[in-house]
Order: C-alpha cells, then structure tokens, then sequence
C-alpha cells in the first residue's frame, strides 16, 4: 500500500514524539490518544484498545500504514502540515526506532507557500522571473516580459519610429525620403536609425538636372554673346529663355559698338569730298568720296576736270568746257569778226 505524504509527515511526527520515551500500554477497552499505547497484544481501533485479534492480518491501526512500510528519509522534512492525519492512526513500535534521524521532521512544520519568483513555474503562472524592465531591448517593437505576478504581458516596447525619442535617437519620425526640399542647398534628415544626417540636397546650379530644371548651370549675365541675333540661356530658375540679343543694327549701340546703323552704301553724298559712314561692324570710317573733280566722272558726271576758263581757245567759233559740276556746256568763243 502506497502512503501518501501527508500520512508519511504525520506518522514521523508521532514517531519524533514517542520514540525516545518508554510507552506505556492501555488497558483493553480504554481509549487510545496521543499520550498513550495499547498495551501487548492490543491495538488502537477507534480511539480504543482492542485485541490485535480483531484487525486482519497485515493491516494498521485504523488501516492506516503497516509496521515497517516507511524507510528513514521517504519523507522529507517539511512535507506535511501537522494535522493533517488524526491521532492515533498509528501505534508505536510500527516504526522501529532509528529509522529516522532526530530532527528529520519537525513536528507542526508547514511547507511554505508557492510564490512568485520562488524559481519554480507553480499554479497558474506563466514564468517565475519576473523582469527587473518591463522594458523591451531597444529596437524589438514587441516583445513579452514576466511581471511581478509572474503573468507574460506586452512590454513596453521602444524603437525608432515609435513616435517617442528614446535612448540616443536624435529624432523619432525617420524621413519617408532622406532628400531635401528641392532649392534647398542642404539640410538635416532623420534616417531610419533615427539619426540626424545630412539629407540630398537639389537645386538649381548643383551640376545636376533634377525635377523640373531644364538646365542647371545658370548663366552668369543674361546677354547673348555679341553678335548673335538672339540666344538661349539658362536662368535661376534653371529655366531655359531667350538671352537678351546685342548685335550691330539693333537700334542700341552695345559694347565698342560706334555706331548701330550700318550705311546701306560705304559711299559718301556724292559732291562730298570726305564723309564718315557706319560700316557693318558698327564702326564709323571714311565714305568713299565722290565729287566733281575728284578724278573720276562719276554718277551723272560727263566730265571730272572742270576747266580754268570757260573760254575757248582763242579763234575758235565755238568749243565745249567742263563747268564746275563736271557737265559739258559751251564755252565762251573769242574770234576775229566775233562782232
């Protein structure tokens, strides 16, 4: 028959209470308690002596345990309240003295209660350590700890993102993109570690065409080259326009530019002797010159070397001079008989 540790407890308590004192028998009839023994050849069957006779062969007092079914150390001490068993359930001499050492079982000893953090996972709890944090590891956006009833709950998780600047975040809402605004030259960002860092800077004149520019390097005065009739050139905006066109014959005389109106004819008036002419450089220069006597009949000219005299030569009735404005016309006749 198999003891439980309760009865074990309770008979090494009454073992530990009796086994260093002479028992002293009770009289058939008479009622056995804690403080007595039947005497030979009786046995305690309901708080009374009666002759062993009467219980079957094999059992114990109140059938409970049989002599000798404990062997010392079965039980160890503290396992059973004192109690727990009635009294009387066993006689001495069931357990032969020596089997148990002195001291072994205390007697009223109480097992002490399950707790939490006792280091052993009793009843209903889900862990037994409960966790110095409540904190999850830096980072984890979830995790479970043990709380103080030894329950496993949510901690209290802390990462970059969670919308609280933790630990050594710098910030806590990392940048969707790590650019900065366009035209900005430069500027800080968050980065998914939650770090400021200096973010992609775009803008106009940063060597490279992004988003809307149409060119990047923007030009330093908005003036076509001299010369040109028109041009393109890049604004601030990096933005493509037409450049302002300075030019000879554009109505402005731009530059070194002497003049802007280039004479259709690089000659003079003709009758002057010297002029000065826009040439198509917008420079001004001698015209050509074409006059009378200048050595060349030109234009409506019929002779160029208009003559000293308008005589004619003496005796002849009539003769041709050149006039001062390079025509023809008779000259004054000078004869003998002219009247």
């Amino acid at each position: 028959m198999k003891l439980s540790k309760y009865k074990l407890f309770f008979l090494l308590t009454i073992f530990l209470q009796y086994s260093c004192e002479e028992p002293q028998g009770i009289e058939a009839g008479e009622s056995c308690n804690l403080r007595g023994v039947c005497g030979l050849g009786l046995t305690c069957i309901d708080n009374f002596c009666r002759p062993s006779e009467a219980v079957e062969a094999g059992e114990t007092a109140a059938g409970e345990v049989s002599a000798g079914e404990i062997s010392a150390g079965e039980v160890n001490a503290g396992e059973i309240s004192a109690g727990e068993v009635n009294a009387g359930e066993i006689s001495a001499g069931e357990i032969s003295a020596g089997e148990v050492n002195a001291g072994e079982v205390n007697a009223g000893e109480v097992m002490p209660d399950e707790e939490c953090g006792d280091g052993i996972t009793n009843g209903d709890e889900a862990c037994d350590e409960p966790n110095a944090s409540q904190d999850c590891a830096y980072g984890l956006e979830n995790c479970l700890v043990c709380n103080s009833e030894c329950q496993q709950v949510n901690g209290n998780a802390a990462f970059c993102g969670d919308g609280i600047t933790n630990g050594d975040e710098a910030c806590d809402e990392p940048n969707a993109s790590q650019d900065c605004a366009y035209g900005l030259e430069n500027c800080l960002v968050c980065n998914s570690e939650c770090q400021q860092v200096n973010g992609n800077a775009a803008f106009c004149g940063d060597g490279i065409t992004n988003g809307d520019e149409v060119c990047d390097e923007p030009n330093a005065s908005p003036d076509c080259t001299y010369g040109l009739e028109s041009c393109l050139v890049c604004n601030s905006e990096c933005q493509q326009v037409n450049g302002n066109a300075a030019f000879c014959g554009d109505g402005i005389s731009n530059g070194t530019e002497a003049c802007d109106e280039p004479n259709a004819s690089p000659n003079c008036t003709y009758g002057l002797e010297s002029c000065l002419i826009c040439n198509p450089q917008c420079q001004q220069v001698n015209g050509n010159a074409a006059f009378c006597g200048d050595g060349m009949t030109n234009g409506t000219e019929a002779c160029d070397e208009p003559n000293a005299s308008p005589d004619c030569t003496y005796g002849l009735e009539s003769c041709t001079v050149c006039n001062p404005q390079c025509q023809q016309v008779n000259g004054n006749t000078a004869f003998c008989g002219d009247g």
